[in-house]
């Protein structure tokens, strides 16, 4: 039978039970897409975002919405924001029959839009790109107009909805763009936007305190880690779909080697899935995690190397010892072996900046719980 597990891509549309217990947050997004309500959503990579807000995006779809997604993740300049936004666009909410609508064709005009179709990896496959002039008024302005194409799709009166995934690139890019979009929000009433980021202090100076761009333009949702019996839960019910045994103890020891990360417990379940027969045992899952960190050694050492001095005893603490909320103490200080609790705090900026380390509820931890495992056994030979 087919492996059941999916890690390091969106779970497939068709596979309904693919999501593991994310059954509030997708309501959220449902009623807030059809009610034309935005939504700022944070979660590190790996916790299943994207899968989250692609199934929504079908569930809007679905129910007789326009509805879209689009990452800028790929965007290295203002013209590949505003570009990968139109395609976005383009192939979500002013899909082919919303484009003859004369207000979205007209925009397109002014815009000076060139449309390019490609064919996609089936033969039912379509891809869209698109080639924009920049405004008078720059780029920013061009962004503006894109973004007033969703008011355009939604003049037959049904949701318009659009996913913008990694926005926090846009920021990084062009700290003004966010400015932009919020000035669009009051224009765009009844269009949902779902702004989404992986890198969660970027995503939060966006969004927290009174000055900040985006503060107050809707819900905030923050993924956590789904909860352990719920993601016991759920392995064992997928184990059971492809053919395989699983029971409760062993699946809780994938989530303890995943550090209860979603995209990570799927991983380790796969590899444990291909390394046994009728039933996944604790000899499979150890032998998944061998394979893992043998394959990624080179991978470590290459993030090993490029890492200060400083930060390498940094993240060796945190990943001994972490989750830790406290890393300015005289002790801390001491262990990473510099002058004092500031150098501390750039070697951790500088550890965030690389997705090496994240903070969550519970404190700082390494971000990989698999990269956190070969650093202890690392630990072991220094």
């Amino acid at each position: 039978m087919n492996n059941p597990f999916v890690f390091g891509e969106s779970v497939p549309a068709d596979d309904p039970d693919g999501l593991a217990d994310r059954e509030e947050e997708l309501a959220l997004l449902r009623r807030s897409m059809a009610g034309g309500r935005n939504v700022i959503v944070i979660a590190p990579r790996r916790y299943g975002k994207t899968s989250l807000i692609k199934r929504a995006v079908v569930e809007a779809r679905s129910a007789g919405g326009r509805s879209g997604w689009v990452s800028l993740g790929d965007c290295a300049s203002q013209k590949d924001v505003a570009e990968t936004l139109l395609a976005g666009v383009l192939s979500g909410p002013a899909s082919w029959e919303q484009r003859l609508h004369s207000g979205v064709r007209r925009r397109l005009e002014s815009l000076g839009a060139a449309v390019r179709l490609h064919s996609g990896p089936s033969d039912s496959d379509v891809e869209l790109s698109v080639t924009l002039r920049p405004a008078e008024g720059g780029w920013r302005d061009t962004i503006a107009e894109v973004l007033r194409t969703l008011r355009d799709a939604g003049d037959d009166g049904r949701p318009v909805s659009f996913v913008i995934d990694e926005f926090q690139a846009a920021h990084e890019i062009d700290p003004a763009i966010p400015g932009v979009v919020k000035r669009l929000v009051d224009e765009l009433r009844g269009v949902s936007l779902v702004l989404s980021g992986s890198k969660r202090h970027l995503m939060e100076q966006l969004t927290s305190g009174g000055a900040a761009p985006l503060a107050r333009i809707g819900t905030m949702m923050a993924l956590p880690k789904i909860p352990r019996e719920a993601m016991v839960d759920f392995l064992m019910r997928r184990a059971t779909k492809g053919g395989r045994l699983l029971a409760e103890s062993v699946a809780g020891a994938i989530y303890d080697a995943a550090d209860g990360i979603p995209n990570e417990c799927q991983q380790i379940a796969w590899f444990a899935h291909e390394a046994s027969t009728r039933r996944i045992t604790l000899a499979s899952v150890t032998t998944a995690v061998d394979l893992l960190l043998r394959q990624a050694r080179f991978e470590y050492e290459a993030i090993w190397e490029r890492t200060s001095p400083s930060g390498r005893r940094l993240v060796k603490a945190l990943a001994a010892d972490g989750p830790l909320n406290s890393l300015a103490s005289r002790a801390m200080v001491d262990r990473v072996e510099v002058a004092n609790a500031s150098s501390v705090k750039a070697a951790l900026r500088a550890l965030e900046r690389d997705d090496l380390v994240e903070h969550g509820p519970d404190g700082w931890r390494v971000a990989n719980p698999l990269f956190a495992l070969w650093l202890r056994e690392r630990a072991g030979r220094d």
